[in-house]
């Protein structure tokens, strides 16, 4: 008689939990609501000259994994391929934990530990440049990996990927120093052949075409992400052919406007909190405090409830032998990979503004190598999962029911994806067929996704520039019939209007969306709020152009 014992949940094969990681992931892709930046890269997936190789803001990839959505108008058919994408991102972190670790159930527990941080489950929902870099910075670390132990033929593999990489987001050039640091600990004597430098030559002609783009377009995309990385001034060449807004003077037209509005709003509950907030002085020292502080956080944030756990298993474990043991040829690779990202983006922090997600490509190597080191048990990692998946449900759950959150104007969650369907619908049934100006992308975005049969141009020296102030052919015809047109309507988030030369205001109306999905007008006319906490409020502007005389 054959006696079957169930394994104890520390033996329980990693594979036989891929169910509970997978779904919930899969059904968060479903629900969760349209971003903005998601809406602004589809757009790029359905323009008239698709596949390009360049964009104002990235490389192309990430509109090239929305190259369905030209086919099917559905969100879905954005976010499938990068489901996929990081399907596949797991995949080959498996295969390059094998050659590390040379255990199966551990390799793919390490490779499914990335996948589950709060970093990584947004990855494999939302579109993003940063699951392309994911996806090519892992398969990078693999070929690099096998040329440094078996093959060193694998390092123009490892260019071809690094290339695209590139064509992904161009925080993949920090997989560069890596690889230097790795030949040099571990395989010196590769640095004397030509297998490196075709892998490097390799890389070049895969993101050549994004090169070229540039070079034609001004080196666009290289000035704006130099300037935002590095919060340094470029001087783009931005070809909108509408006059650049500029700020508003006390005794103009647009500034008397909103003092009359204020006025006959100011005793409105709920108006208070349209007002812009003072900026508060600090100086330089305190700022770069703040910068680093908020890095910290953020990369702390990637990670979620693994690092605590991680943290205490080391003190658990720090006298053992597993800590000193000879590694694998590869190991400092794989140290590089993990630690060169975060010190980059922790030298730059207190000087620029860095974004949580910019070191996150470390993760995936760093969880090889906790899961090497600190050997968690199947269990332990599956429990935080769950927490981390219940803490996304609870995020999704709550854009759901948004009337019961807090702050709502300071939630970055709600505020990138609650509110637009109603505005779109408000100003499809009470604004003409006229061309509307809008003040960002993210407006433009939301009204090309979700009403394409409103034209709009995003009025360039409002907010920063992006792919449609850049001089795009369809979007210079949009300009032109605005400005034959006798006047427009500006919508914008700004609470006062910018003066624009040759044009005088002549109405200005608040709009504010609610968390109950109510949405309305006020004025000075009906100083009425729709609710007293509002998730959004914009600005309607209509500027008329002035008379040949008028504005002497």
């Amino acid at each position: 008689m054959n006696v079957i014992i169930n394994p104890s949940p520390l033996e329980t094969p990693v594979k036989a939990l891929l169910p509970r990681f997978l779904l919930p992931v899969f059904i968060v892709m479903l629900f969760f609501p349209l971003m903005t930046d998601e809406a602004y890269y589809i757009t790029w997936a359905q323009k008239a000259d698709w596949p390009k190789f360049g964009f104002f803001d990235h490389p192309p990839f990430v509109s090239w994994q929305a190259f369905a959505t030209r086919f099917w108008h559905h969100l879905i058919a954005a976010r499938f391929f990068v489901f996929m994408t990081a399907i596949l991102t797991l995949y080959i972190n498996y295969k390059t934990a094998l050659r590390i670790i040379a255990d199966k159930n551990k390799a793919l527990l390490a490779s499914l530990v990335s996948f589950c941080t709060l970093a990584g489950i947004v990855n494999a929902v939302v579109l993003t440049p940063d699951s392309g870099l994911a996806l090519f910075w892992s398969l990078a670390i693999h070929e690099s990996l096998v040329a440094i132990q078996i093959d060193r033929r694998r390092w123009i593999t490892a260019g071809i990927a690094t290339g695209m990489g590139l064509l992904s987001k161009y925080t993949m050039v920090l997989i560069g120093p890596v690889f230097l640091i790795a030949l040099i600990v571990e395989a010196r004597e590769q640095l004397r052949s030509k297998w490196p430098y075709l892998g490097g030559l390799a890389a070049l002609m895969v993101f050549l075409p994004n090169i070229l783009w540039n070079v034609n377009h001004d080196y666009l995309t290289f000035k704006f992400q130099f300037g935002h990385g590095f919060s340094s001034k470029q001087k783009l060449s931005i070809s909108s052919t509408l006059p650049s807004a500029k700020p508003t003077l006390e005794d103009s037209q647009a500034f008397l406007a909103y003092k009359d509005l204020q006025n006959t709003m100011n005793d409105v509950p709920g108006f208070e909190e349209t007002k812009s907030k003072p900026r508060v002085e600090r100086s330089k020292l305190e700022i770069a405090w703040q910068r680093i502080g908020d890095y910290l956080g953020g990369v702390i944030g990637l990670w979620g409830a693994f690092l605590i756990f991680f943290m205490i298993r080391y003190f658990k474990v720090r006298n053992s032998e597993s800590l000193n043991e000879s590694r694998p040829r590869g190991y400092y690779l794989l140290v590089a990979a993990s630690i060169f990202p975060i010190l980059f983006f922790a030298i730059l922090s207190p000087f620029s503004k860095v974004e949580a997600n910019w070191p996150a490509m470390h993760m995936s190597t760093a969880a090889i190598l906790l899961t090497l080191i600190l050997n968690p048990s199947t269990r332990v990692v599956a429990r935080i999962a769950s927490i981390h998946f219940a803490i996304v449900f609870a995020l999704l759950g709550s854009l759901y029911f948004v009337n019961y959150l807090p702050d709502l104007k300071n939630n970055r969650l709600v505020v990138e994806s609650k509110g637009y369907d109603d505005l779109v619908n408000l100003l499809s049934s009470t604004i003409s067929s006229e061309i509307i100006a809008v003040d960002n992308y993210q407006l433009k975005s939301a009204f090309a996704i979700r009403k394409p049969s409103i034209q709009t141009v995003q009025w360039p020296g409002i907010t920063r520039p992006s792919e449609y102030t850049r001089g795009d052919f369809d979007e210079q015809l949009l300009e032109r019939k605005i400005l034959d047109q006798s006047g427009f309507q500006l919508l914008t988030y700004v609470d006062l209007p910018p003066t624009i030369d040759n044009y005088e205001v002549t109405d200005l109306k608040g709009i504010r969306a609610c968390p109950d999905g109510q949405i309305a007008f006020y004025s000075i006319d009906y100083p009425i709020l729709p609710c007293s906490r509002g998730i959004r409020d914009w600005w309607l502007v209509r500027y008329q152009k002035m008379k040949p005389n008028e504005g002497l």
